[in-house]
């Protein structure tokens, strides 16, 4: 570009910065200008100036350079030809002339306008960033880059106070907004602005290194701090960034030592994604204190690599995390330490990966803990960059320092040793050339699963309690594996390390790998073919099962897995003890659907003398037919003793636990609508075993065998033998008898052809409602009696006797609990009720013709024909409320 070119480009430049300025009118030629002087034209020039360097700059730089002379010449000439011209603005033109004034550079100063033929100021009553922004993008086009500086930080004005603006901060020109032309104001009160480019008015001091420090703005001509109280990493992402950084992270004010005394702004807030940290305060302020808050600085990264290093460990690969601040180490507080922090330090450091260690494995340091509450993800490049407290701020208390193990390769080798055989033993990992045991801290199946498959088998089994030994003494060891089991490598897994000590030298993980579809099960020492103890076939050896936590499900599975529909729990080793092994297989608290007691989640292996106190599993496995289950020795079809056929055998149950949900699954067998249990042998003890104990239905099972039970031998039972009464319908009749009048009596229920009395145990007012709702009555009294019954009783006959219903059901059929034979209510305590459909028939005062307000009167009720006065005991006020509302009465 030659100097004609050059200078015609600033000229025009000039000319369109004056349009910018002035309201639209040219400085030059025949058009009116309000250029009365020479700092005026220098404020321009400049301007116009730094606009051609900032946009050609890779063509001017040299040219600028070169042409020094021509332009400072060019200079001259225009402050001649502005010196002989008389410049005014046209009143009522529409459009005010705007200029910034005694600020250090063309983007900054005191605000005024042109009106009336002379500049005057701006009131800062309502001034804020709004009306900043306006003034930026009417002066330069700049969005949302204005910053409000108040109290005539930029000096006092002349003349009057022109304008008390109120922006909304998306008006063009100044004139949009609403406003006054008559402001309260003094010039101590002036207005000032700063339109910013977002690195020329900020820069970090007393930092050891170009990326730390204080954090100073530059505004009127002068360098001062950031007070702020609540100085954050969204702050100081900001800052960092409008320095030519990727982000940076906030440093306590006691970190960098004294700062600048002088306060250019406080009150930051930023939400990390502004240009400048000027975008994040409403106001410039200048201020020899800092009040609200503390001086603040940041640490900007990318750091460099030697900012980061590990020491204090065994090898170079190992060690305590420190970090460089101010030209001082210090370390990194354990809390919130992750493996996903370790990966990012060891990357940094040029590794693969790493390994979190906590807890001062590798000692506490001598310096400060600068880094606390590190939180990374994958991507981060440094720990700088990761999620963090501010820097100094940490108040780590002893003992929990950070760590790291880095590694080189993700391609770890794992051995097992210790083991009877080469696929059981230990599990170790080699580390950095030296081999490191497990914690059994969570270790479970899926950890055990990639263990074994990164050593050539399709499945594992995980050992824990040091059954294959105790490893060697060693500083820290692997802790609190979690794989998903798909890892290609326990690395993966791992989410930190810990001392040795931390985890006692008994509780080393191992595993017992094998290969899909070579394990066996049989049932053995069992009277047949059905029954036995269970082992499993693992590596040509046969190991038995713990009988702890072995339940239904588990049967279920082992003798669906041998070709039978399912089996019951047997525990105690009622079939007798496996052989002698060093370890064997723990319940592996299968939920029912696997099809292999090896793949149930929670199996695992355990040291043989650790099931002393329990027994060897065992399991009765059957066929289950739609003959399986029989009811015998009642009166009629619909009732008697419960029996289940067992491998050829017909078997009681007990009757512990034994209730209407598992009445109604054994009755809906049968084709009947639900059932009632019968308790205590009443059809009879039978001739078999009482196998199946604390039977648990939940009513919806297809048979009684599918129920969760308490485990076959775990115990004896301690009741008799469960029956059922099976009915067709719940809406059988209940009926009332003995009663003087129809709407009383003793209560009968219709089962099969028989009339049962109902005992009073538990009978109650929610019993008595469902009774009556059942019979057309709005409402029931309980008739009860703690020596004899109210409307008679009956002999010799089987009573219903436990109800508790809730008051919602639709009948008394399904408040029924259990049946028993009638001695057991004791005869003489069976319930009865006296319906009603509102209380006036049943209920009266005493006299009552003879009453007046307020009478102390005597209530009666209405039993087998006879008035009957209440009872004074617990009577109180809310009883002779309801009782009086019921006749009417207000209370």
């Amino acid at each position: 570009m030659d100097t004609t070119t050059l200078l015609g480009v600033i000229l025009t430049t000039i000319k369109v910065e004056s349009q910018i300025l002035y309201g639209g009118h040219e400085p030059m030629g025949t058009c009116n200008c309000p250029l009365t002087n020479t700092d005026e034209l220098e404020v321009l020039f400049n301007s116009a100036t730094r606009k051609v360097i900032t946009s050609h700059f890779n063509m001017m730089e040299t040219q600028l350079l070169k042409y020094k002379m021509e332009l400072d010449n060019f200079k001259k000439e225009i402050t001649e030809q502005t010196k002989n011209t008389q410049c005014t603005v046209p009143g009522g033109a529409g459009k005010l002339g705007l200029r910034l004034v005694n600020g250090s550079s063309s983007g900054e100063g005191r605000v005024e306008v042109y009106e009336d033929g002379h500049w005057g100021t701006v009131c800062v009553d309502s001034w804020d960033s709004n009306d900043a922004n306006v003034v930026c993008r009417q002066l330069f086009g700049l969005e949302r880059q204005g910053v409000a500086v108040s109290t005539a930080v930029f000096g006092k004005g002349e003349g009057s106070v022109h304008l008390d603006l109120q922006c909304s901060g998306a008006e063009t020109d100044v004139l949009d907004c609403p406003h006054s032309t008559s402001a309260n104001c003094t010039h101590s009160e002036d207005a000032g602005v700063l339109c910013f480019l977002p690195n020329r008015h900020i820069k970090l001091s007393n930092g050891n290194a170009t990326n730390e420090g204080f954090i100073e703005v530059f505004i009127n001509g002068k360098w001062g701090a950031v007070c702020d109280q609540v100085w954050d990493n969204d702050d100081a992402k900001v800052a960092c960034r409008s320095l030519g950084y990727s982000g940076g992270v906030a440093v306590n004010s006691s970190v960098f030592g004294p700062g600048n005394e002088y306060i250019w702004l406080d009150g930051i807030n930023c939400n990390g994604n502004e240009g400048s940290l000027l975008q994040c305060t409403d106001s410039v302020t200048g201020s020899n204190e800092c009040n609200s808050g503390r001086i603040v600085g940041v640490v900007c990264y990318p750091t460099r690599n030697d900012t980061v290093r590990i020491v204090n460990g065994s090898s170079a690969e190992e060690g305590r995390v420190e970090v460089l601040i101010n030209g001082q180490w210090g370390s990194v507080c354990d809390n919130g330490w992750s493996k996903s922090d370790a990966d990012v330090t060891c990357k940094s450091l040029g590794y693969a990966g790493g390994l979190s260690v906590s807890s001062s494995v590798f000692g506490e340091g001598s310096g400060r803990a600068w880094l606390d509450n590190v939180n990374c993800n994958a991507n981060k490049k440094s720990l700088f960059e990761c999620t963090q407290s501010v820097i100094g701020s940490s108040t780590c208390r002893y003992g929990n320092t950070a760590g790291v193990i880095c590694f080189h390769t993700r391609k770890d080798s794992v051995r097992v040793v210790n083991g009877s055989t080469v696929q059981e033993g230990r599990v170790e990992v080699l580390m950095n050339g030296q081999w490191r045991s497990i914690c059994d801290r969570g270790w479970g199946s899926n950890d055990a699963k990639v263990t074994c498959k990164s050593l050539g088998y399709s499945r594992g089994i995980p050992v824990a309690s040091s059954v294959f030994g105790e490893s060697p003494a060693q500083i820290w060891m692997f802790n609190r594996v979690s794989c998903w089991g798909f890892e290609q490598s326990l690395l993966r897994c791992t989410k930190s390390i810990i001392g040795s000590d931390v985890c006692t030298s008994s509780r080393n993980a191992g595993v017992v790998c094998y290969q899909r579809g070579k394990e066996t099960v049989r049932i053995v020492n069992g009277s047949s073919e059905y029954e036995g103890r269970v082992e499993v076939l693992i590596n040509e050896q046969w190991q038995s099962i713990c009988d702890k936590g072995w339940d239904k499900n588990d049967a279920d599975v082992t003798c669906k897995s041998i070709g039978y529909s399912g089996g019951l729990a047997v525990s105690s080793s009622v079939f007798g003890e496996g052989p002698e092994t060093i370890w064997m297989l723990s319940s592996g608290n299968c939920y029912g659907g696997e099809s292999s007691i090896l793949e149930c989640t929670y199996l695992s292996v355990i040291a043989a003398n650790s099931c002393r106190n329990g027994g060897h599993a065992g399991v009765i496995c059957y066929h289950i037919g739609n003959d399986s289950v029989r009811i015998v020795n009642g009166s009629s079809a619909d009732e008697g003793r419960v029996e289940i056929l067992i491998n050829g055998e017909w078997q009681n149950v007990c009757d512990r636990g034994w209730d209407k949900m598992a009445a109604d699954v054994t009755c809906k067998r049968f084709g009947y609508s639900g059932g009632l249990p019968v308790l205590s042998s009443l059809f009879g003890e039978g001739d078999g075993e009482i196998w199946l104990n604390g039977i648990n239905c939940n009513g919806r099972e297809n048979s009684l065998l599918k129920c969760r039970q308490s485990t076959v031998g775990s115990s004896r039972c301690s009741g008799g033998s469960a029956g059922v009464v099976c009915y067709h319908s719940k809406n059988e009749l209940v009926r009332m008898v003995n009663g003087s009048s129809i709407h009383e009596g003793r209560v009968e229920v219709l089962i099969n052809g028989q009339w049962r009395s109902v005992c009073n145990n538990l009978w109650d007012a929610n019993d008595a409602y469902v009774t009556c709702r059942g019979l057309g009555y709005s409402r029931g009294i309980p008739a009860l009696s703690s020596s004899s019954s109210v409307f008679g009783d009956t002999r010799g006959q089987m009573v219903v006797n436990s109800i508790n219903c809730k008051g919602n059901e639709d009948s008394l059929m399904e408040c029924i609990r259990s049946l028993s034979e009638s001695n057991v209510c004791n005869n003489g305590r069976h319930a009865g009720v006296v319906y009603y459909h509102t209380a006036n028939n049943i209920i009266r005062i005493e006299n009552e013709n003879s009453t007046t307000n307020n009478s102390v009167v005597n209530p009666e009720v209405l039993i087998k024909g006879i008035w009957i006065r209440f009872c004074k005991d617990k009577w109180a006020d809310a009883e002779a409320r309801v009782i009086c509302r019921s006749l009417g009465y207000s209370g």
